[in-house]
């Protein structure tokens, strides 16, 4: 008991310094983003989730034999004790600020994301889609790992890596310029990657297959064209590769084509509107006092926050919230970002 007691205070120690390790990245990549501090602020997230990943296994993997463990436990001591019930809260506190830490750092790739994508909700959402698994351990992240090294050792590009997120479900890397990431649309590619040999092993050669979307008249054809000919990549399936679209690129395709349609226009730029400021902070207060709250401050225009703390009923809040908008003429179906 005591040995896990320490253990969880350890990991909550751990998440604290890596929250405001994160911050300090955060911020210093948004005020100068370049390939330098992007390669190392990935570094440090994927070697951040590919331990915290493995220690979540190796946890989950011991909770399939604790209660054997814990019902012989109850036998010797004669029906149980009180420390028998606490140890089990423990360990599952101890799995939730696991699963916690792993989420932190996926917030950590959020930044860079956003920040990448100009904090504009209008390129975020149509990237958005649920990734829950963990990282590869395998060729897959070597090869990735490798592409970004190259692309970032050309000064040109500015290469994220999509399974360090939350918020792009789309590709496995996503392109901008490193001068002009602001004016262009986001290019995402798809990777898949081969051993060629028998043991992944340093210096074993891998072989990779570039999956993308791009149109024409867009910035992502240009984009596109320059990544290819400064990193020196092929056009073109070779002999033994599949040309059928996958699933991955049928979906790549539909949300390129979304971001075409939606940025295809002249950026618009919003000018502060103190009134809906002051909208937003009624909301914040009025949302924190009853679970949910809206206002419109002017038409075509609603401000929505649904508290979420613990033992609230969010989901259905939210779904409450938003009928009430459908009532006041919003239709159903619109997106809205936290």
């Amino acid at each position: 008991m005591k040995g896990l007691g320490r253990q969880y205070w350890r990991l909550r120690d751990e998440r604290h310094k890596a929250a405001i390790l994160a911050c300090r990245l955060a911020d210093a990549f948004n005020s100068s983003a370049t390939p330098e501090l992007l390669d190392k602020a990935q570094h440090a997230i994927r070697a951040g989730l590919l331990d915290i990943e493995n220690r979540l296994r190796s946890w989950r993997n011991r909770n399939q034999r604790r209660p054997r463990k814990i019902k012989a436990l109850r036998i010797r001591a004669g029906g149980g004790s009180s420390l028998i019930g606490d140890h089990i809260a423990l360990c599952g506190a101890h799995e939730e600020s696991l699963e916690e830490f792993r989420q932190l750092l996926r917030q950590c790739g959020d930044a860079l994301a956003w920040t990448l994508l100009s904090f504009d909700p209008r390129r975020i959402f149509p990237l958005y889609g649920t990734r829950t698994h963990h990282l590869n351990t395998g060729v897959g992240i070597a090869a990735a790992t490798h592409v970004i090294i190259e692309a970032h050792k050309t000064g040109k590009f500015l290469v994220l890596d999509n399974d360090l997120t939350r918020c792009i479900g789309i590709g496995d890397l996503t392109i901008f310029r490193a001068d002009a990431r602001r004016q262009e649309l986001p290019y995402s590619l798809e990777l898949k990657a081969r051993l060629q040999g028998v043991e992944f092993i340093a210096g074993a050669e891998v072989s990779v297959d570039f999956g993308g979307t791009v149109f024409e008249n867009s910035s992502q054809a240009q984009l596109h064209a320059d990544f290819v000919q400064v990193l020196g990549l092929k056009i073109g399936a070779e002999e033994g590769s599949s040309p059928q679209s996958t699933p991955q690129l049928v979906e790549m395709y539909n949300r390129a084509h979304l971001l075409v349609e939606v940025l295809g226009g002249q950026r618009e730029n919003l000018s502060a509107n103190t009134e809906h400021w002051r909208s937003l902070t009624n909301v914040l207060n009025r949302a924190m006092q009853s679970d949910a709250a809206y206002d419109i401050p002017e038409p075509g225009i609603a401000i929505m926050a649904v508290r979420t703390l613990k033992g609230d009923h969010s989901p259905r809040a939210m779904t409450s919230v938003m009928r009430r908008l459908q009532s006041e003429g919003f239709p159903a179906g619109l997106p809205s970002l936290t």
